[in-house]
């Protein structure tokens, strides 16, 4: 028996071979699926959409690789066209902030304004675990860590914590700007977590205020003078610095460990890996900070407008 199975959504399709006298080829496969489509009752399939479905073909019998198989489905408009809901979670009592998946893709992990974090079977909807987050306001990321079997998570929140979750709740950080800002609001609310995916140990936070902060969890504990880990490096554009009106509201890494990192009423900026500020940004100047950066050219023409 040889099964096939697409995301739901796109297209589900099962197809069972028993007790075939021949070899179940490419071709027959091919048909087998027109032949599928046609008893779905689909509308009438234009010749990119004949495309689409032959591409989902070729990525289920390993002729095409996954990372291909992804870009060239991201700009399909047929299929984006039949996305469709496919159902509705309920659980949490506020605003859901954010939601991510597993590395397999099976498992929803969610976080909301009433400080609770949930996972979910999102295929059949139920809940697979369901805990308050420990943070004191509301959640605006959460991500299950890889390489951890789905039994470790980060949470971080309004109040500035960056936690730790295993089987108990560990806090790694509570961000503290160390702007002029701090006399009025020491703590930085955070809303964005990105894990580096080529070292699972690096996580980059940001917040309320113009810096990303890369943290090794590895060092935790290590220091001895302080509960919570240290940033290792610092990200931010020159111009912002002391800007009190900026602030981060998105992270994202590359398979290159670049950092990727969007403001408010900004640009969104690249910063290849090693183009930080370091772990003490204020012992920098202006001046050697604006050398430092041009030196190693960090923004790589990446700026783009946000529309």
């Amino acid at each position: 028996m040889r099964h096939l199975s697409c995301p739901r959504g796109l297209l589900a399709l099962s197809l069972s071979i028993e007790n075939s006298a021949t070899p179940f080829s490419n071709k027959n496969l091919e048909r087998s699926i027109w032949r599928w489509t046609a008893t779905w009752n689909m509308r009438p399939i234009a010749k990119k959409a004949k495309k689409d479905i032959h591409e989902i073909w070729q990525r289920e019998v390993g002729e095409v690789y996954p990372r291909v198989f992804a870009h060239q489905i991201a700009g399909s408009e047929d299929l984006v066209r039949r996305l469709d809901v496919h159902a509705k979670l309920e659980k949490h009592r506020g605003c859901v902030n954010t939601v991510s998946f597993n590395a397999a893709g099976d498992i929803l992990v969610s976080g909301s304004d009433d400080r609770s974090v949930v996972l979910w079977d999102w295929d059949t909807q139920h809940v697979k675990l369901s805990f308050h987050s420990g943070h004191s306001n509301n959640v605006f990321q959460a991500k299950i860590m890889p390489f951890t079997d789905d039994l470790s998570s980060v949470t971080c929140a309004a109040d500035g914590q960056f936690d730790l979750r295993t089987h108990t709740a560990t806090k790694l950080v509570t961000c503290k700007s160390f702007s002029g800002r701090s006399t009025c609001m020491p703590i930085v609310a955070l809303n964005a977590i990105a894990i580096d995916p080529r070292n699972p140990n690096l996580f980059a936070i940001g917040g309320s205020d113009v810096y990303a902060r890369l943290y090794d969890v590895r060092k935790y504990k290590w220091e001895g003078s302080t509960d919570e880990i240290q940033p290792t490096d610092r990200f931010c554009l020159t111009h912002l610095i002391g800007n009190d009106d900026v602030g981060t509201t998105g992270l994202a890494f590359s398979d290159h460990s670049e950092l990727l990192l969007s403001y408010n009423d900004e640009l969104i900026y690249l910063f290849p890996k090693g183009t930080g500020l370091g772990s003490d940004p204020q012992s920098l100047s202006s001046k050697d900070v604006c050398e430092d950066q041009k030196d190693r050219r960090f923004i790589r023409a990446t700026a783009m407008q946000i529309l």
